[in-house]
């Protein structure tokens, strides 16, 4: 090999890298894991009243960033990540409801929108939905485990 083609060879190479490494989003296998113990929420208790009608939503602790837990109907709950799939190590990297369009998950840092219940993205840079936990029903509790859904 020449010295002119090792120093396109090297040019590529180093470009290839950098764009690698460039990439905003990350496989969701890549997404900071969440470990937490299983949330279990009796529906009957007044603090969980938001949850007692369709598109009510409330917010927990849990999570990398925090869970948006949201009703899609009286047998259908979705407990969603807040964690942005765009730049997800940032420390801004949060979503939340909208408050001019509740069924919107909003990131302000990047400007990131998911639509719910799927939470795929809608808007903004993200092109990974974001992560979704099993939720179980069981007559009026619900369990949610930091176990990812897609």
């Amino acid at each position: 090999m020449t010295t002119t083609n090792r120093i396109f060879f090297s040019i590529f190479f180093l470009a290839g890298l950098l764009a690698a490494a460039c990439d905003n989003d990350l496989p969701v296998e890549e997404l900071p894991p969440a470990v937490f113990p299983d949330i279990v929420i009796d529906l009957n208790l007044p603090q969980y009243q938001a949850l007692s009608r369709d598109g009510g939503f409330i917010r927990l602790s849990q999570g990398i960033r925090g869970i948006i837990l949201y009703r899609e109907n009286s047998t259908s709950y979705h407990a969603i990540e807040q964690n942005c799939t765009y730049l997800p190590f940032e420390a801004s990297s949060t979503v939340d409801v909208d408050p001019n369009n509740p069924i919107l998950l909003r990131d302000p840092s990047c400007n990131s929108v998911f639509r719910l219940p799927d939470v795929a993205p809608s808007g903004g840079p993200a092109i990974i939905p974001l992560r979704k936990y099993s939720v179980t029903l069981n007559a009026r509790t619900l369990t949610i485990t930091n176990e990812p859904i897609q």
